[in-house]
């Protein structure tokens, strides 16, 4: 037996933390532009209505780039399972996002 066939290799190439903080960075600055841009003239104070999204998304973004680790088995396997796995990654991501920006703007009363 040689040294380097003693153990296998990893199956993901990067770890599960760092697609996290991956998923919910990418969130976290999605979040930030959408509010900037969209809320510049809406005259409303600094309160809830900020802070509340600013914490749920980067959280979706978090679960997103659980799911997108998850998904590198099927990734590895071939050419439609590799294109099944980015797009199901993607649409979860994205949902996921939506979702939360809804959920906080409804519990601050800015989503009817």
């Amino acid at each position: 037996m040689t040294g380097s066939s003693e153990f296998p290799q990893s199956l993901h190439p990067a770890s599960l933390g760092k697609r996290i903080l991956q998923g919910a960075g990418l969130a976290f600055g999605l979040v930030v532009v959408f509010m900037t841009v969209f809320a510049r003239g809406a005259n409303m104070p600094f309160g809830l209505w900020t802070v509340l999204p600013l914490l749920t998304v980067p959280v979706a973004g978090a679960f997103g780039g659980i799911v997108y680790h998850l998904m590198d088995y099927l990734r590895y396997q071939g050419s439609w399972q590799k294109l099944a796995a980015n797009g199901i990654s993607i649409l979860v991501y994205f949902v996921g996002l939506w979702v939360s920006l809804v959920a906080a703007f409804a519990f601050t009363g800015l989503w009817d």
